[in-house]
């Protein structure tokens, strides 16, 4: 809803505009009169001492339609409230959300079913109960605003899922660690399977089925030797944990190891992060199909370092995958390739819009015009 709130994909311009506020809970402290001012709505602080609430505002925008039956007045604040609270917490790395309840159970401190240890423990600063950021944090988020805003449609709608998926994963890690951690590799290999231009071949076929059809292959001609192998590539899912490692390590600069959370003790080295990748994306595959926990070695916090071994090989603590697939997203966002004005149908895709079959009893006896 974002995006479609800039009006780029209108066809017939702005036809009206509603004044939106709503409310927001977050551990984000805003100074008085000290507003976020993005280019999808405003945050403004509160002034209870305790307070957590935050106001947001935005200008809504509908499309110039005819006025009558079926015409838009507006889609209420609640569906912009969801999307801008996703794109906060991934973009200044703090807990925002409409459920105030979320963000006191989060921050509160306590022990959650996952672990002996409390969120806090697992990922600096994210769970801290308040949360003051700095002007250059705020001017680099307003500047992310922009270029999210500005992606073509169907990148902005897989950069939305994976922020969603991202900021699912932080909120999981009190309830369940594995899954927190599968849903932050998760989110940056969405990007990876649907944007990374890559081509499968015979190479990538684990060898331990690539040999023996090798050696069957060898007694038949080469031409149709190469159309078997073509039919096996073209309906085999190949290679995702490489196109993941590939995809991260192409969207990883040298910001990354210089940044300021890159020079906190226990960081993991740029010549350690090949074999780490490998080791995520085991991972995340072991939970998927056999539900498999973490190894002990993650499931302990270890004050905040990034890197544990695992059977003698460098894999990424929550601490390590949360930095790195925030920089990976925001990489993917900031090359991408930004658009001001597009032709695309939306309106599937506003807030409340549901596509289903209709009913036999309403269309089965009417023949006529099929």
């Amino acid at each position: 809803m974002l995006q479609i709130n800039t009006g780029k994909l209108f066809a017939n311009g702005v036809g009206r505009t509603n004044d939106l506020r709503g409310v927001l809970y977050s551990n984000l402290k805003l100074a008085f009169c000290d507003d976020i001012i993005t280019a999808a709505g405003t945050l403004r602080t509160t002034q209870g001492r305790n307070s957590n609430a935050i106001v947001y505002e935005l200008e809504e925008k509908i499309e110039e339609s005819i006025v009558g039956p079926g015409v838009l007045l507006s889609h209420c604040v609640d569906p912009f409230l969801q999307d801008f609270a996703a794109v906060a917490s991934f973009g200044l790395n703090i807990l925002m959300s409409p459920n105030s309840n979320l963000v006191t159970r989060l921050t509160s401190g306590e022990l959650g079913l996952s672990s002996y240890d409390t969120p806090d423990k697992f990922l600096r600063r994210c769970f801290d109960k308040q949360i003051y950021i700095k002007d250059d944090e705020v001017n680099s988020f307003t500047n992310f605003v922009n270029q999210l805003l500005g992606l073509e449609r169907k990148r902005f709608l897989s950069v939305m899922r994976a922020i969603r998926t991202y900021v699912s994963g932080v909120q999981r890690i009190p309830d369940d660690l594995s899954l927190a951690y599968t849903l932050m590799v998760t989110a940056v290999e969405s990007l990876a399977q649907d944007f990374d231009g890559y081509e499968s071949t015979w190479d990538d076929v684990h060898e331990r089925k690539r040999k023996p059809l090798d050696k069957i292959l060898e007694n038949i001609g080469e031409c149709y030797a190469k159309k078997f192998r073509e039919a096996i590539l073209s309906v085999e899912h190949i290679s995702i944990g490489r196109r993941y490692c590939a995809f991260v390590l192409e969207h990883i600069d040298g910001s990354f190891f210089r940044s300021e959370e890159a020079l906190q003790p226990n960081t993991v080295s740029k010549f350690e992060l090949d074999e780490a990748l490998k080791q995520a994306y085991t991972i995340r595959s072991k939970y998927v199909h056999n539900l498999r926990v973490l190894p002990d070695e993650l499931s302990l916090p270890f004050n905040h370092r990034e890197v544990a071994y695992v059977d003698r090989r460098p894999t990424l603590t929550l601490q390590r995958i949360s930095r790195l697939s925030r920089h990976v997203i925001k990489k993917f966002v900031e090359k991408s390739s930004k658009v001001e004005r597009e032709i695309y149908n939306y309106t599937r895709e506003e807030a409340g819009v549901v596509v289903v079959p209709l009913a036999p009893q309403y269309w089965c006896k009417h023949t006529e015009g099929c």
